[in-house]
């Protein structure tokens, strides 16, 4: 079901963006994952930065059938990746009723696997569990994700509200506290049930004890984990150039780059096995000096295992590249360029089907409040939600050749229409007074003399 926060910003009226199919290069249709997710994300391809010539990707967005653009923002690749949360049903432990644990009551771990899980715990002579016990322990050990959160799972009919602490432990010795009041509670009443049976997390940890710290007795039929997987290690996408200009010395290597690709890092890649120092340097364009991005630093590589690491860059969107070594260089060097594609996330107002649009020196994208939504959302349904995926394929289709010509300046065009006819009118009134006062001389020329 769509968020009410995502019908509200589909309603936003996105002022000055009243975009025709024209204006943009290049254009790809959008294929949705879901038809009712409301917000979508999809990873830009290499042919979108290839086409965008905006710095900024400002030239980059989503319209509808109608070519009218719908709230968009670009994010990085992580930004908006959360992954959905899990619950899986965890094993726990009654601990005798008051009974902090560890304590010498308690046989602290009657068996344990070898990864660490508990398999019993019981209670030494004398002393036996209450059936109304006010704590638990829960075993994680089992988890290769982070718990963020505790769901218990109580009888249907229950009627419960009561208070809880919870501490954490990963050698069950240690203990620390993750949450001091969380509140339980689940009403039922004709036919209908009313429950907050989520306790939050701040911490994690291997292994959970919860202590009920008020209210009734709490028939506990299951407790669940909401556990966030940890997001998948995206590998960044490279590419090998080739210089475009050899200094005569070769010493000095230009790159001219075909895309706006964020890029995060850089190798230097020569055959055989090579030992050579270099600084790497890039422009915006042809005019302007070159800016130091990494070194100097050593590039090796002997046989096919021993190489030097890739030099980390801070992420940076230009066309003009260049290597520069203290020495000759026989072999002619590739510059590998590598990059996280970002992520561009977009609310579904408007007539699907949708189209993915870039390169335009006519048209630019207004960011929507697209972060605040995805955190509203967030908040309400847990930190794991995250737009439905959608994607784009292709070199894209062509859209409007003239996308990239530079866009009129009609004020301009006004004030120097403005200006000529002011000027008429002063070379107009010239003219008449011109005309006017030969007119007065001829007349004068053309009067009798009188005589005495």
């Amino acid at each position: 079901m769509t968020s009410p926060k995502l019908r509200a910003l589909c309603l936003l009226p996105v002022l000055g963006l009243t975009v025709a199919a024209a204006g943009w290069l290049r254009q790809w249709p959008v294929t949705l994952s879901e038809p009712d997710a409301g917000a979508y994300r999809i990873e830009l391809t290499e042919p979108v930065y290839h086409t965008a010539v905006n710095p900024d990707l400002r030239d980059v967005t989503v319209v509808d059938v109608d070519g009218q653009p719908v709230p968009t923002m670009v994010f990085d690749v992580d930004a908006p990746v959360a992954s959905k949360a899990e619950r899986i049903e965890m094993p726990w432990f009654v601990l005798p009723n008051g009974a902090q644990f560890p304590s010498q009551q308690i046989r602290v771990i009657s068996q344990q696997s070898s990864e660490g899980r508990v398999l019993r715990l019981e209670a030494r002579e004398g002393v036996s569990p209450s059936h109304a016990a006010e704590s638990w322990l829960v075993d994680a050990s089992a988890l290769r994700s982070a718990v963020t959160a505790l769901h218990l799972s109580l009888a249907a009919d229950a009627q419960v509200e009561a208070r809880f602490r919870v501490e954490g432990s990963d050698d069950l010795a240690s203990w620390r506290l993750l949450t001091t009041d969380a509140n339980v509670l689940q009403l039922a009443r004709g036919g209908r049930v009313l429950s907050q049976l989520r306790i939050p997390l701040d911490n994690a940890a291997r292994y959970l004890r919860l202590t009920q710290t008020s209210g009734d007795a709490v028939p506990v039929a299951a407790i669940f984990a909401e556990t966030t997987p940890a997001a998948k290690v995206r590998s960044p996408d490279s590419r090998d150039f080739s210089p475009s200009v050899v200094a005569a010395d070769r010493r000095s290597f230009e790159f001219l780059v075909d895309g706006l690709q964020p890029f995060d890092q850089a190798d230097v890649v020569l055959p055989g096995n090579s030992a050579v120092t270099w600084r790497l340097e890039s422009r915006d364009n042809a005019e302007s000096p070159w800016q130091l991005r990494a070194g100097p630093w050593a590039q090796y590589r002997i046989g096919d295992t021993q190489r030097s690491r890739a030099q980390l860059l801070v992420p940076i969107r230009q066309r003009y590249w260049r290597l520069v070594s203290d020495v000759a260089v026989v072999e002619t060097p590739k510059l590998r360029l590598s990059w996280l594609p970002e992520v561009l996330v977009f609310v579904a107002s408007g007539k699907p089907p949708y189209r993915l649009v870039a390169g335009s020196a006519q048209q630019l994208r207004q960011d929507a409040p697209i972060a605040d939504l995805l955190a509203d959302i967030r908040g309400e349904r847990g930190v794991g939600w995250q737009p439905a995926s959608a994607r784009i394929e292709g070199p894209g289709e062509m859209s409007d050749p003239a996308a990239l010509s530079a866009p009129r300046d009609w004020k301009n065009y006004a004030l120097w229409g403005v200006l000529l006819l002011a000027a008429l009118v002063v070379v107009g009134f010239a003219v008449s007074l011109l005309r006017a006062n030969a007119a007065r001389d001829d007349k004068d020329q053309d009067a009798p003399t009188g005589g005495g």
